[in-house]
């Protein structure tokens, strides 16, 4: 049967409704709950494709399914294995025939503006800050110019390859004013791509030689081609610079005594987890990070600037991943190719197929099987320890190469040193331990309170 669905969303954390190889979306979301529930992959079809950050409120999605499960049990069970800011309304069972996307009547965007003197953290995901004072009557003027049919070519982004029809009707387009907020609504049959953002949003790709390069020179470089600034066409609001390679990240530049007065902190999380590392031992480990930090920097810092980050890709990634006694230390190349430990493929070090699965687990769970070249280096540890830390020191150098990945890879246990709860726990564990050992010394003093060894006492209590 054919199954439509009514969803909404917050878009905030997903790369638009669209699957992405290397990035959540909603409809990569929504497929895996439906997995989780029927045991079937499936493929959902949406009435419309959103864009990165835009939030739905009505969507429908349909997909095909043998499962008997009735329309409730789909509507509760999904929001069970869905995330929070995914929600299902209503489910419908349709004709086999039935096509959100071809037989939606209308779709309707809304833009929401807060013209205020002061932002609103409150607001910030929902709408966009303008301090200085809107004209009202003159927006309202220009939004009537572009209800009816038109030629929205230089509206949208480049038309895909074989399409040539750019005509669409708008219905309706007003703007309305409630205090300080202010929304937008256009209405129409259908819409090209970034028809309601900006024109000519293709991104381009540029590679950045860091060879001999000081380090705050190139980092500013890299966030003006990130942000857009170098276009003729800058939209501080919106996600439309470019990709940069950065080739040579460990033959960077440095002025001064930065190189031993530099310091970079992290933090574990755990009691005693801070670590301090100068910038020459960060340049010797983890030359990647230095850069990504010092452009970081420069970004927004908003879940804009972490998109436009996102698009930063490293000559490789590094990455050092803990199982056990074991550790791994991971290089990930931005190319296709095998899988290399301690100069011996992947087949060799790990014969049996149940490790090799376990090791290549994280690139399943993101899609990105087939685009990265891993040369990993294992000391320590037996070789069920080495394939759990190698599968960690993978899982950490793909965040390090798009951060958006670190939600799925979390999700799946991937991120944990050790699978077992008590690892997670391991610094609380000990205090409880030396709390009740009896050992020679400090500890062998709670044997004094037993009952053999105190006269007059006849009823001990621990």
């Amino acid at each position: 049967m054919r199954l439509a669905l009514t969803i909404e969303y917050e878009g905030t954390h997903y790369h638009g409704f669209q699957y992405q190889v290397n990035a959540p979306s909603i409809q990569g979301e929504l497929e895996q709950a439906i997995e989780r529930l029927t045991g079937e992959r499936v493929r959902v079809k949406g009435a419309g494709r959103t864009d990165a950050g835009v939030h739905a409120e009505a969507q429908v999605v349909v997909f095909d399914t043998s499962s008997d499960h009735s329309t409730e049990t789909f509507v509760n069970a999904l929001n069970h294995y869905l995330p929070q800011d995914i929600a299902v309304k209503q489910a419908h069972i349709v004709k086999p025939d039935f096509d959100p996307r071809r037989n939606a009547l209308k779709r309707t965007y809304r833009y929401s503006i807060l013209n205020c003197e002061t932002p609103s953290p409150l607001t910030r995901r929902f709408s966009y800050h303008i301090r200085n004072t809107l004209d009202l009557s003159r927006m309202q003027e220009a939004a009537g110019l572009f209800i009816g049919e038109h030629d929205f070519r230089r509206f949208a982004a480049p038309l895909p390859a074989g399409k040539t029809n750019s005509v669409r009707a708008i219905h309706s387009a007003s703007v309305q004013q409630s205090g300080e907020a202010i929304a937008i609504w256009v209405t129409g049959n259908a819409f090209l791509q970034h028809q309601t953002k900006t024109a000519e949003l293709k991104p381009e790709w540029h590679v950045v030689d860091a060879a001999d390069k000081t380090l705050g020179r190139i980092s500013s470089q890299i966030a003006v081609l990130l942000q857009g600034k170098h276009k003729p066409i800058y939209v501080p609001h919106l996600n439309t610079g470019d990709y940069v390679i950065v080739l040579n990240a460990d033959k960077i530049r440095v002025t001064g005594n930065k190189m031993e007065q530099k310091m970079y902190y992290r933090h574990s999380g755990y009691h005693g987890g801070l670590t301090e590392r100068t910038l020459a031992e960060m340049l010797d480990k983890t030359p990647t990070r230095v850069i990504t930090q010092a452009v970081k920097g420069m970004l927004p810092k908003n879940a804009l600037g972490r998109h436009m980050l996102a698009r930063m890709k490293q000559q490789y990634y590094y990455a050092t991943g803990r199982r056990k006694s074991a550790i791994a230390q991971v290089r990930l190349y931005m190319e296709s190719g095998p899988v290399v430990v301690n100069g011996r493929p992947i087949e060799e070090a790990f014969p049996w197929d149940n490790w090799r699965r376990e090791i290549m687990e994280p690139f399943r769970i993101t899609h990105s099987g087939g685009q990265f070249r891993v040369v990993a280096k294992i000391t320590g540890g037996g070789i069920t320890g080495q394939a759990g830390a190698l599968r960690h020191g993978i899982s950490r150098a793909l965040i390090e190469a798009d951060p958006s990945l670190r939600t799925p890879l979390k999700r799946a246990g991937m991120l944990t040193r050790d699978s077992r709860v008590k690892e997670r726990r391991k610094y609380g564990l000990k205090r409880h331990a030396k709390r009740n050992s009896t050992p020679s010394g400090r500890g062998s003093q709670a044997s004094a309170f037993s009952p053999s060894t105190v006269s007059g006492l006849t009823h001990c209590i621990f």
